[in-house]
């Protein structure tokens, strides 16, 4: 699962990336919270947002657990898959997310190691640098930084 970074407590995965849509999700007690949402990824483009919350997947209910919901969420390249989420406004809504890989993230996390997000106002900023990639050694590149173009 190369597309895929978790990090564990327990036995449980805490947290898990789906690189290829620019997602990041982040189990809390009974809830799949949307921790991370790459700008331009499809998780963007379909209208994710951080603190979004997954409630649905395809009409299934989201299970208590990171790999379950996953799977669901995975499926054939080009396909679609529905999203009842509730917003982090408080609304709930229908998203549909279109299952194509993000060219633009895989380049960023591959060739120079950072996650960027797009902000509430627009703007794209690096959400995480990773240890041991070129933005780390760099120094050049920190968490918070605006991204003005590449």
């Amino acid at each position: 699962l190369s597309h895929i970074q978790a990090a564990t407590r327990g036995n449980e995965m805490a947290t898990v990336n789906i690189v290829e849509y620019g997602l990041s999700l982040r189990l809390l007690e009974e809830y799949t919270l949307v921790d991370q949402v790459v700008a331009y990824s499809a998780a963007d483009q379909c209208g994710l947002e951080l603190g979004d919350i997954l409630e649905q997947i395809d009409g299934q209910a989201t299970e208590p657990r990171l790999a379950q919901v996953v799977a669901a969420i995975q499926g054939k390249e080009g396909s679609t898959c529905q999203l009842q989420v509730l917003k982090h406004t408080g609304v709930q809504e229908i998203l549909q997310l279109w299952r194509i890989a993000s060219n633009f993230q895989a380049l960023l996390l591959e060739q120079i190691g950072i996650w960027v997000q797009r902000n509430p106002d627009g703007t794209i900023v690096v959400s995480r640098v990773l240890d041991d990639e070129a933005a780390r050694y760099s120094g050049q590149c920190a968490v918070g930084d605006v991204i003005d173009s590449i």
